[in-house]
């Protein structure tokens, strides 16, 4: 077989799309050929696979065990260019594979999985240093969170011009279609909708849409996310090169070489000391820190004009990267995207300046034509004109040259361009501002246009105060600030309530992230632990204070969670998410509430997928993953569906794993991974475990032996290190309590579960769950009865491990989640 044929095969694997299209020429040379009649078993669960196997031709069943009741009724089928075998912890099939018609596959061998795991998606070369590309390259490098779904982000030294720069979106939008189409269809259009600025210091998250895969053309759909809105879309259209007419009427302008032009570092220093410049213009410079851009460029036309200078509404300029970039013909278009937004609205105001000229402008339409190939580390002439300027809107076209003289591309965007408003005189006020804000019931309720409006409540009047003469009062009269935030910041968590009285700016304090930074960096950050209990009816959140040594329940959990039972709980930075669940009288939900514990305020986030009841939800890489207990309408249950909480874009994301089960029974985090029980009883307990890991290979695998072999009780981290309290809650004859419950530990070296000692079975009330602070484990179980086991001073007497208890409520409830959460 042609490997041509076999690369344009695999570049339609949507799996493969993400690569480098190097790596998919490099598997299209190793992969290997088998063929199977209808009926021929593929891959038996158990067995040690060849690889990865791509279906070529024909269709596949997937079945569970043949011991099963109808195990040999295909619960999966599989067709073109559907895959398995794909797997990083293990090279043993999870499930049968059979034919059910006359089938050819592809075989990746194992030994060559390392092409599948590219460190970048446009670059598969290992030898290839962090430093050796371009920074844009950096800019545009995606980070691939599922099939159609990327992230992107602002890297510290990309330009920033207030908000995400428009052309960043443009190519790393552009950057998420390419990876999700036939590496053999270029981009040949895009036409993108700007709706709202983007925050530099978030990560914005791209969602494709897959419109059209046509044999030679296809389009996408990309919009861009920040918590949850809509800040930008874009519709692409991909062509595969094919041999047609060929004309060009517009010819290049004639414009010096780029190498007879000086860079922009040398205009700049030059203009500092240009006689010929306004002596203001250039203190204005040389107060300024030059940083270039990851774009060279080099104008056309030598100028001595300022932004006070009018000038004709046009502008050239060859531009090229900074540094080397990948062959990937791809990635040079969405470079190309992403300086095509230079300068480029700019244009329209040319003719518009003069002295204390000040504007505000925002994209708004931005429209690219690819006429041919293209390679954004070479010269490239940029030439832009405005036809028109109307409405508050300025209209730009563009055309980008070779140095040959070749169209490359067409470009066209309009804008909003304003006059940046004045500030408003305000009146002068007889009181001083420090005297206005030591007034009685007065308070400063917002800036508008450099003034602060000031409102005396009680008296009915309200000033306006110049920004400039604005004294804001001090947190504490007569201390600078941060000394005071400091005085502050070792005030005992549990008087946090009371500084909230004294003012609303030191209630927004504490309130805020800023609060908790400061006294996690110095040290004074207190951990209390948040615990989920249920009795037979109603569900409670209460907290304990380790230092005063007593548990308090905390009011106003939402009334849809205080009724409902098999909810999963979860601690995520400085919240505490509870979700899913099913009611007295409603049926399962994906509802999501969050426990703000700075603000001690309940609010609802975005919900999950699907209902959910009965499951788990683990925190990896400040992410929630929401496994198993998955429900649809007409009482059909979801088997391989898990959800991704991303908090900043506030989105869940549904994912597919087939070797998720539906009913998990207990899951803990570990050395960056997620590990899953199944509530299936089995005699062998490594088939009923599963690891998943994000910085890895992003599925779940099955996990042989180890730390899951008497995995059979909540687990803790302390130190690195992973502890297990094993409960035993049966009853022995004639004994009325549960005894039992030993505290272990994993020992990484012999690989066992190791028993430090028995717990006191007067003081504890089995089922536990666990928590940890610094070197101490609390044991908390049923009716909050807690035990702490100081592990740098743990001791024995007559077999059970010396600790410390609180006392417990009068409370019969079992312990459904506990967590330690700092401030």
């Amino acid at each position: 077989m042609d490997r041509d044929s076999v690369a344009e095969f695999l570049a339609d694997v949507p799996l493969l799309q993400r690569l480098p299209s190097s790596s998919v020429r490099k598997i299209a040379q190793v992969v290997e050929f088998k063929h199977y009649e209808a009926g021929d078993l593929v891959a038996r669960e158990g067995d040690t696979g060849d690889g990865v196997y791509f279906i070529w031709e024909g269709h596949a069943g997937v079945s569970g065990n043949d011991n099963d009741e109808g195990g040999n009724q295909p619960e999966l089928h599989l067709k073109k260019y559907d895959y398995f075998g794909y797997g990083a912890f293990s090279s043993i099939h999870e499930v049968n594979i059979s034919a059910t018609s006359k089938l050819t596959c592809l075989v990746l061998r194992q030994e060559f999985h390392s092409l599948l795991q590219p460190k970048s998606i446009w670059n598969a070369d290992e030898t290839e240093t962090v430093n050796t590309f371009s920074m844009v390259e950096h800019i545009l490098k995606l980070e691939p969170l599922e099939v159609d779904l990327f992230r992107g982000f602002t890297l510290p030294e990309a330009p920033r011009f207030g908000q995400v720069f428009g052309g960043q979106t443009i190519g790393q939008a552009l950057a998420a279609a390419c990876k999700t189409v036939d590496c053999f269809k270029l981009v040949h259009s895009i036409h993108a909708c700007f709706l709202l600025a983007g925050d530099l210091n978030m990560p914005m998250l791209y969602k494709v849409y897959r419109l059209r895969d046509g044999k030679s053309f296809a389009t996408r759909k990309v919009d861009a996310f920040q918590e949850g809105n809509l800040k930008f879309s874009l519709i692409a259209s991909f062509q595969k090169e094919e041999e047609g007419f060929d004309h060009q009427e517009v010819m290049m302008p004639d414009v010096p070489a780029p190498e007879t032009l000086l860079p922009m570092e040398q205009l700049w220093e030059r203009r500092i000391y240009d006689p010929l410049l306004p002596m203001d213009y250039r203190n204005k410079i040389a107060r300024k820190k030059y940083i270039p851009w990851p774009i060279e460029i080099r104008f056309c036309e030598k100028t001595n004009s300022t932004n006070y200078s009018k000038t004709k509404p046009s502008l050239k300029y060859w531009f090229k990267t900074r540094g080397k970039l990948s062959d990937d013909p791809a990635l040079h278009r969405c470079v190309v995207a992403y300086a095509s937004d230079l300068i480029f609205l700019g244009v329209s105001l040319n003719p518009h300046r003069g002295q204390g000229f000040k504007t505000s402008s925002l994209t708004l339409d931005h429209a690219m034509w690819f006429h041919r190939p293209c390679r954004a580390d070479e010269w490239l002439l940029y030439v832009m004109e405005s036809p028109s300027a109307y409405n508050g809107r300025g209209f730009c076209t563009g055309r980008i040259f070779n140095r040959k003289g070749e169209l490359l591309v067409s470009l066209a965007q309009e804008g909003v361009i304003r006059r940046a408003k004045a500030a408003n005189p305000a009146p002068t006020s007889k009181l001083t501002p420090p005297v206005l804000l030591g007034f009685p019931g007065s308070e400063k309720q917002e800036w508008g246009d450099g003034v602060a409006i000031i409102r005396l409540y009680g008296f009915g009047i309200v000033m306006e105060i110049p920004q400039s003469e604005f004294i804001p009062r001090p947190l504490i009269n007569g201390l600078p600030d941060d000394l005071a935030l400091l005085c502050l910041a070792r005030v005992p968590r549990r008087y946090h309530h009371n500084l909230k009285c004294v003012s609303k700016r030191w209630k927004e304090l504490v309130d805020s992230i800023e609060w908790s930074s400061h006294r996690q960096k110095h040290n004074l950050e207190e951990f209390w632990i948040y615990a989920l209990c249920r009795d037979s009816s109603f569900s409670y959140l209460y907290v304990l204070d380790p230092l005063r040594r007593c548990w308090k329940r905390i009011r106003g959990i939402p009334s849809q969670c205080s009724k409902r039972g098999g909810m999963a709980c979860q601690a995520l930075g400085k919240k505490l998410y509870l979700m899913g669940g099913r009611g007295w009288l409603e049926e399962w939900t994906d509802e999501v509430f969050c426990f703000d514990i700075l603000k001690n305020i309940w609010a609802k986030a975005a919900p999950m997928s699907i209902a959910r009841c009965d499951f788990v939800c683990e925190a990896l890489s400040d992410n929630l993953y929401a496994v198993g207990g998955g429900f649809v309408e007409n009482d059909v249950f979801v088997d391989n569906y898990y959800d991704m909480y991303d908090p900043k874009s506030n989105i869940w994301t549904p994912l597919t794993d087939l070797h998720l089960f539906p009913h998990v029974a207990a899951s803990m985090t570990f050395d960056g991974k997620i590990y899953i029980r199944s509530c299936v009883v089995s005699l062998d307990p490594n088939v009923n475990a599963l690891v998943y890991d994000h910085s890895f290979s992003q599925r779940w695998q099955r996990v042989s032996g180890g730390m899951v072999n008497g995995w059979d009780g909540p687990t803790v981290v302390v130190d690195g290190a992973l502890y297990m309290l094993s409960q035993d809650i049966g009853f022995k004859p004639f004994q009325k309590i549960p005894s039992g419950v030993k505290l272990m530990k994993w020992q990484e070296e012999s690989q066992e579960w190791i028993s430090l000692g028995r717990l006191s079975a007067r003081l504890i009330r089995p089922p536990c769950q666990l928590a940890a602070i610094g070197k101490s484990i609390f044991v908390i179980g049923k009716g909050l009865t807690t035990v702490i086991v100081d592990l740098d001073k743990v001791g024995h007497c007559d077999g059970v491990m010396v600790s410390s208890s609180i006392r417990n409520l009068n409370f019969n409830c079992d312990i459904l989640f506990c967590k330690a959460m700092a401030i």
